[in-house]
């Protein structure tokens, strides 16, 4: 038993419908009345024929990976990037400002103007190997999913053709269960 949790009957739970917790939404329950209005027009579009899901996760897979290609490519590319951050505050400067009084002679008066002036830069150096090895296992993971799928598809054409024989063979013994009970019944 677990001690740690000892005299905790716990809370009441979270409100239902609630989606705080959602972070990638890879795991959220989806139900037809909670659809937003451009998901219920896009619901009956959705191809449900296995062979058509599988082509397309397969081309998204490819997409992806590409995508992670070229990231890995631009890291290589820059392999000692500089990250510059420049820090800027609205800040009170007196500045001189140039007029015309009431007799029309040119006069200076020092203005207090709210400027945005750069306050701090930094300027940091970092090597790029560990995002470079991390969108490298990303892209193995990427890839593995994208030789399942294909594995599968390729399963599910080479028993398509077995298909019709097996739906076959089930009908033959279902009519000779039918006439077996037939003759037990007479």
């Amino acid at each position: 038993m677990n001690q740690n949790a000892l005299g905790n009957r716990g809370g009441h739970g979270a409100a239902i419908g609630n989606k705080h917790a959602i972070t990638t939404g890879e795991h959220e329950t989806i139900w037809l009345d909670t659809l937003q209005a451009d998901e219920v027009n896009l619901y009956p579009q959705i191809k449900t024929d296995i062979r058509l899901q599988f082509d397309e996760e397969i081309r998204l897979l490819t997409i992806r990976e590409r995508r992670m290609l070229q990231r890995i490519q631009s890291l290589c590319n820059g392999m000692n990037e500089k990250q510059r951050r420049v820090l800027q505050e609205r800040r009170t400067i007196k500045t001189l400002q140039q007029y015309e009084d009431k007799n029309g002679k040119t006069q200076f008066m020092v203005m207090p103007e709210e400027q945005l002036v750069i306050t701090q830069i930094e300027e940091k150096e970092y090597r790029v190997t560990d995002d470079i090895l991390k969108y490298e296992e990303a892209l193995t993971r990427i890839q593995g999913k994208k030789i399942k799928v294909m594995l599968l598809k390729k399963k599910l054409e080479d028993s398509s053709h077995l298909l019709p024989l097996i739906l076959e063979e089930k009908q033959q013994r279902i009519n000779m269960m039918r006439a077996r009970t037939e003759r037990w019944n007479s």
